[in-house]
């Protein structure tokens, strides 16, 4: 596999967002799997087999396990609330769509059926619907429909020039925050569910805001705000009030992630150097600390369930694997070994995975 293929499938993952997509699917899963038990697991998109493919693995790093299968890409893996059904990406059928299936892979099927690309699926918090990104309007629009893709619908109704993505649900499943974007700005926009109102958070944006993530009480948002000479992190209240610059600095910095008592903030970095690290700050903005300390690539990070911990993708082996870190200072811990690429790892959300069990990892016997 050679070294540019992990930037592939992150070129194609990052696409899908967009709606620049062309990806090929695959199909597998044939019994039944919805009572299955997938907690302490970690979902995951690898090219191991030849495309983009959707696996999941023990915190551990054992038991991995191909949810998909086929020609192209299978990827936008998103689990639901209760952690027994993943949202996805395929092409299965032509293009773009959304699925579904259980968490063991079983009973996969299609939830949209349109020539254009829908792509970038979400989960409410009650597992009850699901939004994602689709062309089918001639630019990116937010769409949400019902789990089982009845009630479909477009959330808002912007101006038809302008283009929305990146949808969040708040915790209690009222409202959707996605990015609106037109003529070079972009900025944060909140809608109720229902899409009968939507609101911009800050009406003038300092720069192009990116990536809302709700806090989990849902009284706050993260997200990242660009300009030509840096691009910072911020929280804000949920209705535009005391804003506070979390990395205040001269450098990139984006992909926030709250810890799941709201208490700290993941992000990526390159304050450090020219390659992206894992960096976590306190909600004050106080405490800002790099986590993952390497020269080479460390994205894509994601907190464990209890916040003890996080999962993240590095290069620092040689090609793009994951590793789980313990928020004690201990050394990362490789959780995949295998010559291709592994990346953007989420762990199973519904329960409270201790991060002592991944470290034991170090001792496991890994498939390669």
């Amino acid at each position: 596999m050679k070294s540019s293929a992990v930037s592939d499938v992150r070129r194609t993952m990052r696409a899908a967002c967009r709606l620049f997509v062309i990806l090929v699917a695959g199909f597998v899963g044939t019994t039944s799997g919805a009572g299955v038990d997938a907690s302490g697991k970690v979902l995951f998109v690898s090219n191991r087999d030849g495309s983009s493919q959707i696996y999941t693995m023990k915190l551990d790093g054992s038991l991995q396990q191909r949810l998909t299968s086929g020609k192209g890409y299978n990827m936008s893996p998103s689990w639901s609330a209760d952690g027994k059904r993943i949202a996805f990406v395929s092409t299965r059928d032509g293009n773009p769509e959304i699925y579904v299936m259980n968490a063991d892979g079983s009973n996969q099927a299609r939830l949209t059926d349109h020539p254009f690309a829908d792509a970038a699926p979400v989960w409410s918090p009650d597992g009850r619907q699901i939004a994602f990104v689709s062309s089918r309007t001639a630019v990116s629009k937010v769409f949400v429909m019902n789990a089982d893709g009845s009630g479909l619908r477009q959330l808002t109704r912007s101006e038809p020039q302008v283009e929305e993505f990146m949808p969040a649900w708040s915790p209690d499943a009222k409202r959707i925050a996605l990015v609106s974007a037109a003529e070079h700005r972009s900025q944060i926009v909140i809608a109720d569910a229902d899409g009968k109102a939507a609101t911009a958070l800050n009406p003038k944006p300092a720069g192009r805001e990116m990536s809302p993530a709700w806090s989990p009480d849902g009284l706050r948002l993260a997200f990242s705000v660009n300009s030509s000479e840096a691009a910072d992190i911020w929280i804000v209240g949920a209705d535009g009030s005391n804003a506070v610059n979390l990395t205040n600095s001269k450098n990139r910095n984006s992909r926030p992630v709250w810890s799941p008592d709201g208490s700290s903030v993941l992000y990526t970095s390159l304050e450090d150097g020219p390659r992206p690290e894992v960096y976590v700050v306190r909600a004050d903005g106080s405490g800002k600390t790099n986590l993952t300390r390497h020269p080479h690539h460390d994205s894509d990070a994601a907190w464990l369930p209890g916040g003890d911990g996080i999962v993240f993708m590095s290069h620092r082996d040689g090609n793009a694997q994951l590793y789980a870190l313990r928020m004690n200072g201990s050394p990362p811990v490789r959780l995949t070994f295998h010559e291709a690429q592994d990346a953007f790892p989420q762990p199973n959300p519904c329960c409270r995975a201790s991060t002592p069990a991944v470290v034991a990892a170090g001792s496991a016997t890994h498939p390669r």
